[in-house]
């Protein structure tokens, strides 16, 4: 917790830490404040399911509480940025400020189409961005819509149709991985509005993005081929390496995280599966096991934790490390399709309480 003084509406006082200094002394420092409050973060992690309006959200990517999306969409996604949840679906955006409770707003549609699924969130550069992920007529050009509060959108044309788009250092980066479409294809912007084609350095699915602060890193694979991932500081120039792949079956690499020192990335497919693996520098990956073989979608990482969902299950996991991880349940069953995590900070007038 932390505490802010407002005098006149300008912020004078702040980042003193409850837990380290004297209370005298705060008092000391807030007489004739003309407003005191009290920061207080709250971890949440949400969970979005694919074609119905099932959500989910916990404190600790343990215990987990079901609740209600306003709309389906059938390429589910969720981010955090801004205040905000959003979760983007068929010809609607949900949002939420708390992942409990969501609205819906809707997109403008792009030209000469009726209905437009979108997906692929990210934020950065103080915009919302989602990629239109598949629609009624994929000849026609690609889609991105953009926003500053995710309440108004505007539509703009993409080389090419993606999956997945992470942002970092000044630029957005969107990967293209369906399954059983492997591509080289991927695009970035500064703006989310100019977009420029460019190559992913294999051909695979490459079904997930995300940075971590410093580098880009996505995964991807195919059918009984090599599980790839790939390294990029700027979003334009990218190296590549391995994952392990399963002795049979089909696996692609659908998601990827970082959390603490660790990459983590996520199998899945058509096939249940336990396959994992971790990286401490997102180039050299090893091998580790899911707790349980189910259709693993999506990972994230936040306040210590990295949680896991999967597809049509109540199936869940939780690691500490990205090595070891322990199977959970979410609280209803679904085809969870994606899953993040934020540090929520409300402010709350405490005057009264000094």
């Amino acid at each position: 917790m932390s505490f802010r003084r407002i005098v006149n509406g300008q912020d004078v006082f702040n980042n003193i830490n409850a837990n380290s200094v004297d209370a005298n002394a705060v008092s000391a420092n807030i007489i004739n404040a003309t407003d005191i409050y009290a920061d207080v973060g709250f971890d949440t992690f949400v969970a979005v399911a694919q074609s119905s309006n099932n959500a989910a959200y916990s404190t600790n990517g343990i215990t987990w509480t079901t609740t209600s999306l306003p709309s389906t969409g059938y390429q589910r996604k969720v981010i955090y940025g801004d205040t905000k949840f959003i979760s983007p679906g068929d010809d609607t955006v949900a949002y939420s400020t708390d992942g409990a409770f969501w609205q819906d707003v809707a997109i403008s549609q792009p030209p000469g189409i009726g209905s437009t699924t979108w997906g692929a969130p990210a934020y950065g550069n103080e915009k919302f961005v989602s990629l239109a992920v598949d629609s009624i007529n994929d000849s026609l050009p690609a889609y991105a819509a953009y926003s500053t509060d995710a309440l108004s959108w505007t539509i703009s044309t993409t080389p090419g149709y993606a999956t997945s788009l992470a942002y970092g250092n000044g630029v957005f980066v969107a990967v293209n991985g369906e399954l059983f479409e492997q591509s080289t294809f991927t695009a970035y912007s500064t703006d989310a509005i100019t977009w420029t084609a460019n190559t992913m350095p294999q051909n695979a699915e490459w079904a997930a993005i995300t940075h971590n602060g410093n580098i880009f890193v996505a995964v991807g694979g195919g059918l009984y081929s090599d599980g790839y991932a790939a390294q990029s500081t700027d979003g334009i120039t990218w190296t590549s390496s391995s994952l392990p792949v399963p002795g049979s079956g089909y696996a692609s690499w659908v998601s990827v995280a970082h959390g603490g020192d660790a990459w983590v990335a996520m199998a899945g497919g058509y096939d249940s599966l336990t396959l994992a693996a971790y990286s401490t520098d997102g180039i050299t990956w090893t091998q580790t096991t899911m707790p349980a073989s189910a259709l693993w979608q999506s990972v994230t990482y936040g306040d210590g934790t990295f949680a896991a969902v999967a597809y049509n299950s109540t199936t869940a996991a939780y690691s500490t490390n990205g090595i070891t991880w322990t199977q959970t349940t979410l609280s209803a069953s679904s085809g969870w399709t994606s899953v993040t995590y934020a540090k929520r900070i409300l402010s709350t007038k405490i005057n009264d309480l000094l």
